[in-house]
């Protein structure tokens, strides 16, 4: 029997292999199931480095700064996902950067960070070319705090970031620097 397959650009179409795939926004249905369901890799304190597409993390267990570069390009397939969630609050001071220097994400990336204990939504932020980071600033009434998570899919061409902040505290401090940015 063909595999029959349903992407965003074709509809559904019959391709070589066996089963039925769906892809979604780019990433395919499956891989984004066994990346939610795998047990998540806590990543080591004071991290700096590379993560592996399609992996599960969680932040540092110390709640302090790490720096996480994220796949190159040639290494990377339309529809790969990182998800990192935070289980430990980020500490008060304390910098979460992810991106690659010189590898802009892709245009539009989304970071939403509610306010305060109601979660009303205080501010969207949203990339634009030459923004190849996105840092979340840990500060005490701000966050980021456990819940929060941010999530990168491979569009083939750069990597998508939806980043949810959830407030640590009171969630009143301001801070200009949980934003992208450029290296």
């Amino acid at each position: 029997m063909p595999k029959v397959q349903y992407t965003e650009a074709k509809g559904l179409h019959q391709v070589t292999g066996k089963g039925v795939s769906m892809e979604v926004l780019g990433s395919t249905l499956g891989e984004a199931a066994r990346i939610s369901t795998a047990a998540p890799t806590a990543l080591a304190n004071g991290f700096s480095g590379a993560l592996a597409s399609n992996t599960h993390y969680l932040n540092p267990t110390d709640g302090n700064a790490f720096t996480a570069t994220l796949p190159v390009a040639a290494a990377s397939k339309a529809g790969d996902v990182i998800i990192v969630d935070f289980d430990t609050v980020l500490g008060n001071g304390q910098l979460a950067k992810f991106g690659t220097a010189g590898a802009d994400l892709a245009l539009g990336s989304k970071l939403v960070h509610p306010a305060g204990t109601t979660l009303g939504i205080s501010a969207v932020d949203r990339s634009v070319a030459g923004d190849d980071f996105l840092n979340i600033d840990g500060l005490t009434n701000y966050g980021a705090n456990v819940g929060s998570r941010v999530m990168f899919r491979y569009t083939g061409s750069a990597w998508y970031a939806d980043a949810l902040v959830l407030p640590a505290g009171n969630g009143t401090a301001s801070n200009s620097d949980t934003k992208f940015h450029t290296s």
